[in-house]
């Protein structure tokens, strides 16, 4: 086996798929799949997962048929390969092989991907057309029901580097990819009838990023990451929001609800139809919706002013941090953040932003 891993046109591997499953039902050698079960999901980062399982960053999340193969075996969250700004051969060159070593223990020297960020980049796309269309055509489970989770590293001026930052903005919005149209072109061509579905699979491959540091990373690294991700949102424009309905027009909508419930219960009281019946049940649906679109309405009234603190704190952070002091940075950080989990060698952030991506960082 060779030390070295060769990425497989999108064709080719869909082909490779097609073939196999035809041929012995099996895909790259998984005999047994998993079927999720539709009314079992869990919610994470604003999207959900059929399965609370599946790859940790790793040579086994680094190609497209690795991760393809996972979620034939049931994972449906997929925390794809570390990437960093070394790469392809300059990282070669500084890992000794084979990176994993088990004569009597193992010891593993692996850092980030074996490929070049790029690279990766494409082998992540590609594995997203595979599962999406996968699941639509063969019922593996929801389209919708998996999540890609990236992982970045090693320090802050590495993240920020071109190479990091195309790939985070293009896992983030992968559609001016040339990747992007060829696995679409590829999925068009082999499933001319998915063709509305296969137009309709989002760019959006990612929206979390695990930060991944190396083995005692500072507390102060850590913080300059979460500045400098509190910074790229200040100077992002605000994202553009749905109008909202306002509560006396929410209001006035359940009045007009419990208004024909009533009469059609009168109705119904002078001639026990069962077309009436019917109507009846779709006016309370009419009536609930009514209740539950006012309480909603509510609601936002009470955060909006929280979401203001927020963001006026965010708009701080670029031009006044480094003059703030210790008392005044612990102030503003816990405006824009809305909770810090720790969990054994990881620390997740939760920013209180609307649309900022939850964080993740790993010391190891």
């Amino acid at each position: 086996m060779s030390e070295k891993m060769y990425p497989i046109p999108f064709r080719s591997l869909m082909n490779w798929i097609l073939a196999e499953r035809e041929k012995t039902g099996e895909v790259f050698g998984v005999h047994k799949r998993w079927i999720a079960d539709p009314a079992k999901t869990l919610p994470i980062f604003g999207e959900k997962i059929e399965s609370p399982f599946g790859p940790a960053a790793g040579p086994n999340s680094q190609l497209a048929q690795n991760i393809i193969a996972a979620y034939v075996a049931g994972a449906r969250f997929f925390e794809v390969k570390t990437v960093q700004k070394m790469d392809g051969a300059e990282l070669a060159a500084c890992v000794p092989r084979p990176c994993i070593l088990a004569d009597d223990e193992g010891y593993n020297q692996e850092w980030s991907t074996e490929l070049e960020v790029g690279q990766a980049l494409d082998e992540y796309v590609k594995a997203w057309f595979a599962l999406k269309i996968m699941a639509k055509v063969w019922h593996y489970g929801d389209p919708d029901g998996f999540v890609f989770n990236m992982s970045v590293g090693y320090d802050l001026e590495g993240i920020r580097g071109p190479k990091i930052d195309h790939y985070i903005e293009s896992m983030k919005d992968a559609s001016q990819l040339p990747v992007f149209a060829e696995c679409r072109k590829v999925l068009t061509e082999l499933f001319p009838e998915e063709a509305a579905f296969i137009a309709s699979i989002s760019p959006q491959v990612s929206h979390s990023v695990t930060l991944s540091t190396l083995h005692g990373c500072p507390p102060q690294e850590i913080e300059r990451i979460v500045t400098a991700d509190l910074a790229r949102l200040a100077a992002q424009p605000d994202p553009p929001s749905a109008p909202a309905e306002d509560e006396q027009s929410c209001r006035k909508a359940l009045a007009r609800a419990e208004r024909r419930l009533r009469r059609l219960y009168e109705l119904y009281a002078e001639d026990e139809d069962d077309t009436l019946r019917d109507a009846i049940a779709r006016a309370k649906q009419d009536r609930d919706r009514a209740s539950e679109a006012l309480l909603a309405v509510q609601q936002r009234a009470g955060q909006d002013a929280e979401k203001e603190d927020a963001l006026g704190a965010l708009r701080t952070v670029g031009a006044q941090w480094d003059s703030l002091d210790a008392r005044e940075k612990q102030s503003l950080v816990r405006a824009c953040v809305d909770r810090i989990v720790l969990r054994n060698d990881r620390i997740e952030i939760f920013y209180a932003i609307e649309g900022a991506e939850r964080s993740e960082v790993r010391a190891g």
